[in-house]
């Protein structure tokens, strides 16, 4: 995505998170499925991960998201903006319209931020 277009800082580093998808119109074969993963780079406004598995751009997902420092729990809206299909790459863009969450996960992030 060009650097112009991000609105939120972003973390690139390696960053342990649980990916539960909790609902995905369009693939539900990957419905239900939990995916301990690395996400390559996130923001308050979406994450890149590395997936073991394709998962088709522009589709709409529900995702339960888990830090692996904390057991808290936050349950995102998105949609898929790119994907590598030789990867399986992705870049998720939440949607934060009235997310009823948006304080709590601005201050999980920047616990994920170093301080200056």
């Amino acid at each position: 995505m060009n650097e112009e277009r991000r609105r939120e800082p972003r973390i690139n580093a390696a960053t342990h998170i649980h990916v539960k998808i909790q609902s995905a119109p369009g693939a539900h074969e990957l419905e239900g499925r939990t995916i301990p993963t690395k996400s390559t780079d996130i923001s308050i406004g979406g994450l890149c991960m590395k997936l073991e598995f394709p998962l088709p751009a522009h589709s709409f997902l529900e995702l339960q998201i888990t830090f692996l420092d904390t057991t808290e729990r936050f349950l995102l809206t998105g949609s898929v903006m790119w994907t590598d299909p030789k990867t399986h790459i992705v870049g998720i863009q939440f949607n934060l319209a009235n997310y009823p969450r948006l304080d709590a996960w601005k201050q999980a992030f920047a616990r994920l931020t170093p301080a200056d």
